[in-house]
């Protein structure tokens, strides 16, 4: 009896391995997800978009990474970990774009954000260059045949929420909203 109970269990799962090799997962679901490297003044940016299936118009939500401490944590920033907030989002019938900026993940390149030595830092040099990526994705979102280009929303956390409250100085066209969570910047990365 337990030989039959053993069998039947590995048979089980056996059929279980084959279907998941044989029949291929809607790893899109309801959503389209798309890359795009988007012209940046003399470099590119890759930008990762996740939206609704269908036509639009959508509303877009830019929606903007932290800074790892390390130059091996940035390299390997990825949208990966925002892809359920942009689910999110995109349930609720927004393009959500996620740049990575300069000297982060597939868009490589020198990291132009840092704020320089820790006793006299220059916020300002930073958030202006990664402001300079953002507002290049937020321009190219705006030209997407999809979508809306009134209905802009800036997001991000921590670094990249002080970089949304940055570029929404600069007051983009189609802006509606900011939302930052837990923005911030220069912590000390040893404490």
């Amino acid at each position: 009896m337990a030989k039959r109970i053993v069998l039947s269990a590995l048979v089980l799962l056996v059929m279980a391995a084959v279907a998941l090799i044989v029949v291929p997962a809607d790893r899109s679901g309801p959503f389209v997800l798309e890359n795009f490297f988007v012209p940046a003044s003399d470099y590119s940016i890759e930008v990762t978009v996740l939206r609704p299936k269908g036509l639009g118009p959508f509303g877009v939500v830019v929606l903007n990474h932290g800074v790892g401490a390390t130059r091996e944590e940035r390299m390997l920033e990825s949208p990966e970990p925002f892809l359920r907030s942009a689910a999110a989002f995109a349930e609720r019938g927004y393009a959500v774009v996620m740049p990575l900026r300069r000297g982060f993940g597939a868009t490589g390149g020198g990291y132009a954000e840092s704020p320089g030595a820790c006793g006299d830092p220059d916020f300002r040099h930073g958030e202006r260059a990664a402001s300079t990526d953002v507002l290049a994705a937020y321009r190219f979102a705006q030209k997407l045949p999809y979508v809306d280009p009134t209905r802009m929303i800036l997001a991000g956390q921590s670094a990249g929420g002080v970089v949304s409250l940055y570029a929404a100085s600069e007051s983009p066209p189609g802006l509606q909203a900011v939302i930052a969570f837990a923005a911030g910047r220069g912590a000390d990365a040893a404490g």
